[in-house]
């Protein structure tokens, strides 16, 4: 049981200690197990374009278009008078796990799409991977209507 504890407050002083940034060693050219160790994090930045339209191909303006990279990297912005739209957000991941667009707009069905990002390009070849581009265009349904009888 002692030994099970030592090893999880070793790896909570190793993440504060990253977080701290006292991480790999005194070269950057020092391998550890092989690996090259660097100081920093891993970094990129995607942009999403596009365009949202009703059924019609009517664009809408002041819909809502959020990015979501994995659970807490989020970014969102309101669409132009033409419906068209740009999303940037920078991230330290540079492969997030997943990648959502989600659209709203009032009378409108939310929608939400998958983002499939070109490869990263631009780079600086350290800790700046380059950035990640996608084109989407997003058509809502308007929301059924009731009526009271």
């Amino acid at each position: 049981m002692k030994l099970k504890t030592n090893r999880w407050w070793t790896r909570i002083l190793v993440m504060v200690l990253a977080l701290l940034g006292y991480a790999c060693g005194d070269s950057d050219e020092e391998e550890i197990r092989g690996e090259l160790c660097l100081y920093g994090s891993p970094s990129a930045s995607y942009k999403v374009t596009g365009s949202v339209t009703d059924n019609d191909n009517k664009p809408l303006e002041g819909a809502k278009v959020k990015l979501e990279l994995d659970y807490y990297q989020k970014a969102s912005t309101l669409t132009a008078k033409d419906g068209t739209f740009t999303v940037d957000l920078y991230s330290v991941s540079p492969y997030p796990d997943y990648a959502y667009l989600i659209t709203s707009c009032d009378g409108y069905v939310t929608d939400t799409v998958d983002v499939k990002f070109s490869d990263l390009t631009g780079g600086d070849g350290d800790w700046y991977w380059g950035e990640g581009t996608a084109i989407a265009t997003v058509k809502l349904n308007p929301k059924p209507t009731t009526e009271n009888n």
